[in-house]
């Protein structure tokens, strides 16, 4: 196996769960899939070693988002894209059996959670999946981004406040049941 198939093999999900996350959609995500990899063969003699090399596929990603954003804002100005596809974009991690009025209230939670993540504005929402979702440290999302690291920082603040705005768990109706 090639040091590039184990590159692949190693970032594949990772890089299709990221844009799916950002696209909102399976099958834009898979196209770009195929297009990132494709750009990153291409480029290969661009990269240089003074970044990591994950945060520069990442970047490639990145910008093959904004540039489907920008054809996809062109096509249709007004409508907005639910992305409603039969995914996460916050991860459902399972632990023990909760009861079925918990495993009903966690739910609607992570929905409220992700319909909130899914307004976020772009550059922001990619931020807090990058961040709380994929982990990724602060530093990494400002190669990705191409932004100082203050910038991603206070994006990240950004994302937290309009959800904390966005979200009300506490007033939530279903916990008028308990």
């Amino acid at each position: 196996m090639t040091s590039f198939q184990s590159i692949m093999d190693e970032l594949h999900t990772p890089i299709f769960n990221y844009l799916l996350r950002l696209l909102c959609n399976r099958d834009d995500a898979e196209d770009a899939l195929q297009e990132v990899w494709m750009k990153v063969i291409r480029q290969r003699d661009n990269y240089n070693d003074q970044g990591k090399f994950t945060s520069w596929i990442y970047r490639i990603a990145h910008n093959h988002c904004l540039d489907h954003f920008r054809k996809r804002k062109r096509r249709m100005e007004d409508s907005e894209n639910t992305g409603d596809e039969g995914f996460s974009v916050i991860e459902r991690t399972e632990t023990d059996e909760p009861s079925p009025l918990d495993a009903l209230l966690e739910q609607e939670q992570l929905g409220v959670l992700e319909n909130a993540v899914g307004e976020l504005p772009e550059a922001i929402r990619e931020v807090y999946i990058l961040r709380a979702v994929h982990d990724v440290p602060f530093k990494d999302i400002a190669e990705i981004q191409d932004s100082p690291l203050g910038t991603v920082l206070s994006r990240m603040h950004q994302a937290v406040n309009r959800l904390k705005k966005l979200i009300d768990f506490d007033a939530s109706p279903a916990q008028e049941i308990v």
